[in-house]
């Protein structure tokens, strides 16, 4: 289902939740902030503890250069973090692996114990570049990122800004705005900030497990694609 709330219908909402829906003593404006910095706050509990709601894939090559503007040469311009990158070789697809920064240096030309596989590529996000070491062009990558919240503007929609958000969730954001309107007017806003916190634990609890028939377990490392680059197995 989707969710069509737009930025005027939860200024009205807020103003309701707030008892001031005929006052002018927060302007539209300043309403949208605290729409938008509550919408914010919502995504980023999403990033910290559900990315899965909110990670994208830009499919691209790289060409053999060092290093790769995240913005300029790879489109993505509201770029929070990279969740991880695929190399596709052949008719395989190998997780690419971090290095650390102090190995910057001492792992280039990592020989390559396995011979069946010609790339020993790993890649860092240094500010907003990604470094690879030992590329040697043209590869075919997946970059899977999430990006920064974009604040909603007059034609949004929920939808447009966080998809991923159920009917109702957008709840918290109107409770916490509203909570934001009684600061400014130093009224009590203690039970909008009980309900926020309701809220808050009644979303979390529905979103932790978003494929409820395949919970989430601990990752095999040893089964890593990225293990048929060094042993053979």
């Amino acid at each position: 289902m989707s969710n069509t709330a737009t930025l005027s219908d939860l200024r009205t909402r807020v103003r309701r939740r707030a008892d001031m829906e005929n006052s002018s003593f927060v302007s539209d404006s300043e309403l949208n902030q605290y729409i938008n910095e509550s919408l914010s706050e919502l995504y980023d509990m999403f990033v910290n503890e559900y990315e899965d709601y909110v990670v994208q894939k830009l499919d691209t090559t790289i060409t053999g250069q060092e290093e790769y503007n995240i913005v300029t040469d790879f489109g993505i311009d509201n770029f929070m973090k990279i969740v991880g990158i695929d190399l596709k070789t052949g008719n395989r697809t190998i997780n690419l692996q971090r290095f650390m920064f102090a190995e910057r240096n001492s792992i280039q030309n990592t020989p390559i114990v396995n011979t069946a596989f010609e790339h020993n590529i790993q890649y860092a996000v240094l500010g907003k570049n990604i470094k690879f070491i030992n590329d040697q062009g043209n590869n075919d990558i997946t970059i899977w990122f999430i990006p920064c919240f974009e604040p909603m503007i007059a034609s949004d929609q929920i939808d447009d800004v966080a998809p991923f958000l159920c009917p109702g969730w957008e709840e918290y954001a109107v409770v916490d705005a509203a909570s934001k309107c009684l600061i400014k007017e130093e009224s009590d806003n203690t039970q909008l900030e009980q309900e926020k916190a309701q809220l808050r634990e009644r979303i979390r609890s529905i979103a932790m497990n978003r494929d409820a028939g395949a919970p989430y377990r601990v990752v095999d490392v040893n089964r890593s694609s990225y293990a048929d680059w060094y042993y053979d197995i």
